[in-house]
């Protein structure tokens, strides 16, 4: 094989999902994004440096560390990129420029895992000595030769895996895990066919704890060199 599927997988998720620079298994990052009002109201947050496209915000959290909501955050319900504009459950005091916020795909501070297979002790462990709240497990790849010329077809399985926590609801954080991870798969350049289907759902008692995961295979066209 040319290069290994399972780091390029990692590649992916550090570099589009994490915006990091992952240097080993089982760090811990933060997802989301940081901006500075230019303008706004008690509901509405416009920020010209806001990129992204239309609705990508849509079900995130936005929380103020500057100016006089400070400290609070709101549901964004939607994005409008036409007018770099966030619509937001309505603040006490209205958004003004310079005032700095955050947003998150949960209404708390989310860490991140990204590992190959499982993580390398009991999963519940990880969430609870680590505390992490969600993590990415990219699997062992299973690749399928394409005619002379063409390449490989990888199919990577990437499992996602959370647990209630205080602040955070298990089942909720899985469904917008998915969906970044489908955001993230529409973005990145890897390959000419690329495609992310969902395999399987579960749930599994653990003493007190419930496991909440779900696997997808993550399938891409890998050119020979």
């Amino acid at each position: 094989m040319v290069d290994d599927a399972r780091y390029n997988t990692k590649a992916y998720l550090e570099t589009y999902l994490l915006n990091t620079n992952l240097t080993e298994d089982n760090d811990v990052y933060h997802t989301g994004a940081a901006g500075t009002a230019d303008s706004g109201s008690v509901t509405t947050t416009v920020d010209t440096e806001r990129t992204e496209a239309d609705h990508y915000w849509n079900n995130y959290y936005i929380k103020y560390g500057s100016g006089p909501n400070s400290g609070m955050e709101r549901l964004v319900s939607h994005f409008d990129s036409g007018t770099d504009t966030l619509t937001h459950a309505a603040f006490p005091y209205a958004v003004a420029a310079t005032d700095t916020y955050v947003l998150s795909l949960t209404s708390t501070q989310v860490n991140f895992i990204v590992c190959f297979g499982n993580p390398n002790y009991a999963v519940v462990r990880v969430f609870i000595d680590k505390d992490v709240d969600l993590v990415f497990s990219v699997g062992t790849p299973d690749s399928e030769a394409l005619p002379v010329g063409i390449g490989y077809l990888e199919k990577v399985p990437i499992s996602i895996f959370t647990i209630d926590k205080t602040g955070i609801t298990g089942t909720e954080l899985r469904w917008k895990a998915e969906a970044e991870l489908r955001r993230v798969n529409e973005t990145y350049p890897l390959g000419s066919l690329r495609s992310l289907e969902r395999i399987s759902d579960n749930e599994k008692n653990l003493g007190s704890t419930t496991l909440y995961s779900v696997t997808h295979t993550l399938r891409y066209k890998r050119y020979s060199i």
